[in-house]
């Protein structure tokens, strides 16, 4: 499990927050694809919402690539074949 907190303070500082956190959960709430985080759940408490998500152990794309440095062509294409499946759940 990951989570992500955020105060409800910034739901008053930042209006659009609302609706697009309302628009992230209704989202991934209905994709099931694996090179997409899947929603679990949603706390709120007085002080804080929590968005409750899927872990991913293997980090992300940035850390591997900064770990790894360069990729052989295969390696590559793996990955570009993973980001362009879980854009299409996503459009």
């Amino acid at each position: 499990m990951a989570i992500k907190v955020i105060p409800n303070k910034k739901f008053l500082e930042v209006p659009k927050l609302e609706e697009l956190t309302r628009n992230e959960i209704r989202l991934l709430s209905t994709i099931k694809n694996p090179n997409v985080i899947r929603f679990e759940q949603m706390l709120r408490t007085t002080n804080n919402m929590y968005m409750i998500y899927e872990f991913c152990n293997g980090g992300n794309l940035e850390e591997l690539l900064h770990k790894k440095k360069v990729f052989t062509e295969n390696e590559a294409l793996g990955l570009f074949k993973q980001i362009v499946n879980g854009y299409f759940s996503l459009y």
